[in-house]
């Protein structure tokens, strides 16, 4: 099943997907670049969750183990949110 864009925008995931049904592609040229450029606002994945993973980590130190476990699930749960 491939469902069509409504803007003709696709991500890979789904130009891969229109490459396994044998689909026709097109690279439309509207002189706007076709691809998102993240250089230079990458951030490290240890950077960014160290704080909280510290914090949780305090818990299990403490013998705490059910608290962290409600930590870890709400983390779980917003991280797939996004």
């Amino acid at each position: 099943m491939f469902k069509e864009s409504k803007n003709n925008t696709y991500c890979h995931t789904k130009l891969n997907r229109a490459i396994e049904l044998g689909l026709e592609m097109e690279l439309l040229d509207d002189t706007i670049p076709n691809f998102i450029n993240y250089e230079g606002c990458l951030m490290n994945g240890a950077k960014l969750f160290r704080p909280f993973i510290d914090y949780l980590f305090q818990f299990k130190k403490d013998g705490i183990k059910e608290i962290k476990k409600i930590f870890k699930y709400i983390y779980w749960y917003v991280i797939r949110k996004k």
